[in-house]
């Protein structure tokens, strides 16, 4: 050990001799470990990074799949749920939730904008967690005519709102114009799915709805999450639901005919397809720091044969060749840790801007940030780094020609023929491997370039969204029209008196939204078609809008009419199709002025494309 800090001193003073040397191939290695630290945190956070719930492993989701038509994704309904909970034992427990944005008043200060998450009374113990005040819902709590008025708060919302009164059970907040009881407070961290603020009964949702729209066996936005029996695995769970989809196809072809059940991991579900881009996007960065290592190896062949005279004296003073080697192991392993931590100061801000890059906001449970692990990577990556880059030219230096060293005017000429051929063997693979990452960043920039062409169909500059709600209980559908028309007139009246707004237009969704299983879904058909015909169609998604929608969003009609304001309820019911859902429907033939049979929430009605 003594010998080693004697080796590291004397390495250190040789640096400093050095100093421009040693600031070039520090900053070179501090750009490829940097950068390499930053991806690998991207990809801890998303990949690696253990899954915030009692044995993850068990947990996966279900979804509804056309999979024999169009290949279409949705979630869940009730009566699912009723069914899987009936027919099935792979699972130990099943839930479902949905996740709307609130406005909460607690009666003590102003209204917030909160994440409200509606779960089925097994949501929370299927994630195995539980609340660290109060307790959790209880299946009484979760059925039509139930006590279904009970929230539960996360961690973050009590602290800021309530100041971490642990007296918060049993006091009473304001939500969706229903008075809810406080009944418990969850772990810190856990805001499952979409950094929730606010768990409530899923009949919650519709306590105060007279339609019966949820009750209906294809209204599947509701997102379903189960976990897996002790001992059962995902492929035996998996054929069990694929032999209850094709008796459920049996029993009730109108609703679930071509319907497939699929289930996947969790994490997996959560992570999508993104798992191939970020592990190429590593290899990337890795065959970088390949083509740093190669760099500073040359640099240090090239400064050994000029140290050659110096080991051949010290080899000469009684110095073996594995002392030797020792010794220049010793620098570049100072060297590549000098480069780590300089790598450390870039690491950060590139991975914040790398989230920056990210357009959509993480699931709650992914935290990517320099931490530990992170360190630790950062500190092997270096180690490993200063042996790859510092054997050869260490082995190189070393076996140095003692007598044609230390001969006058021979100063570097010992092995040159050998070091000549090192450096240009080094100099070959760093072109190749620069090569090959320079053929993988033109064609990810033709791709970048390419889709930032794709006509995406809709305006997207100067465009801002806002979210507006209004919640009635115990209203006829006479009484909900009036009240949500009427709401939705004065924002868009006083939104079109804001300075700078050129125009203003709305509806129930927008483009691009995350969560499409939660979007409203309709089976649709044409006049004339037979039920086996009608059966092969696929749901379709369905927006509410205004007259101005299009308009502001710069959506280009291909033929007929917008909305205008002579399209009110007691009209003539008329709907826009997009080009897809035409063609689909009337092959060869033109869309304007057919009959399309809709079929919204369990009700059917005939409406014409305009």
């Amino acid at each position: 050990m003594e010998t080693f800090w004697q080796d590291a001193r004397y390495a250190l003073r040789s640096m400093m001799k050095k100093s421009g040397f040693t600031a070039i191939v520090a900053m070179t290695l501090a750009l490829g470990i940097g950068a390499n630290t930053a991806i690998f945190s991207l990809i801890y956070g998303i990949l690696l990074r253990p899954f915030p719930y009692f044995e993850p492993d068990r947990l996966v989701k279900i979804e509804s799949v056309y999979a024999k038509t169009t290949g279409s994704v949705q979630g869940a309904s009730q009566l699912d749920l009723d069914d899987w909970q009936r027919h099935t034992n792979s699972f130990d427990k099943i839930g479902l939730h949905i996740t709307y944005p609130a406005i909460l008043n607690t009666g003590g200060g102003p209204s917030q904008s909160v994440r409200l998450t509606f779960v089925t009374a097994q949501m929370l113990d299927a994630l195995g967690a539980s609340p660290i005040i109060g307790r959790g819902f209880k299946p009484e709590e979760d059925i039509v005519g139930g006590d279904v008025l009970k929230a539960v708060l996360s961690y973050g919302l009590w602290q800021t709102t309530f100041g971490g009164d642990r007296d918060v059970v049993g006091r009473v907040i304001r939500l969706r114009g229903a008075t809810y009881t406080i009944i418990g407070v969850m772990p810190p961290g856990f805001r499952f799915p979409e950094r929730s603020d606010i768990w409530v009964p899923l009949q919650a949702r519709y306590a105060g709805y007279k339609a019966e729209f949820w009750k209906g066996r294809d209204f599947r936005p509701h997102t379903a999450v189960a976990r897996l029996e002790s001992g059962v695995t995902l492929h035996e769970a998996q054929s069990e639901m694929n032999t209850l989809a094709a008796q459920l196809e049996r029993e009730f072809p109108t609703t679930n005919q071509g319907m497939q059940l699929r289930l996947t991991p969790l994490r997996d579900a959560e992570v999508g397809n993104v798992r191939p881009y970020l592990w190429l996007l590593l290899g990337a960065v890795v065959m970088a720091l390949l083509i740093v290592c190669v760099n500073v190896a040359n640099l240090l062949l090239a400064r050994g044969a000029a140290r050659e005279r110096e080991l051949a004296i010290r080899a000469a003073l009684g110095a073996g060749r594995g002392r030797l080697m020792k010794q220049l192991l010793i620098e570049s392993l100072l060297l590549s840790l000098i480069g780590g931590a300089l790598g450390l100061t870039l690491a950060w801000p590139a991975l914040a801007l790398l989230l920056r890059l990210i357009p959509v906001e993480l699931p709650f449970w992914m935290r990517i940030e320099i931490d530990s692990t992170a360190l630790l990577f950062n500190f092997v990556t270096a180690v490993l780094t200063g042996l790859l880059f510092g054997l050869v030219p260490a082995w190189q230096a070393s076996r140095a020609d003692l007598n044609l060293a230390l001969k006058e005017g021979a100063k570097g000429a010992g092995g040159g023929s050998v070091s000549h051929r090192l450096r240009s063997g080094l100099v070959v693979a760093e072109i190749a491997i620069s090569l090959l990452l320079l053929v993988g960043a033109g064609l990810m920039m033709q791709s970048f370039m390419r889709l930032q062409r794709v006509d995406m169909g809709i305006r997207t500059g100067n465009l801002l969204t806002i979210y507006t709600s209004r919640f009635m209980t115990n209203a006829t559908q006479e009484e909900l029209l009036k009240a949500y028309t009427d709401t939705w007139t004065r924002v868009m009246e006083r939104l079109a008196q804001l300075p700078g707004v050129v125009k203003v237009g709305g509806g129930y969704d927008i483009p691009f939204k995350n969560r499409p299983e939660q979007r409203e879904k309709q089976q649709v058909s044409t006049v004339g078609q037979s039920q086996q015909e009608q059966q092969q169609n696929a749901p379709v998604m369905s927006v509410d809008v205004d007259p101005s929608f299009f308009d502001v969003l710069g959506i280009r009609l291909l033929a007929g009419r917008n909305f205008n304001d002579n399209d009110t309820p007691s009209s003539e019911p008329v709907v826009i199709v997009s080009q897809r859902t035409a063609e689909t429907l009337w092959p060869g033939r033109e869309a304007i002025g057919q009959k399309l049979l809709v079929t919204p929430f369990c009700a059917r009605r005939t409406t014409r494309p305009v």
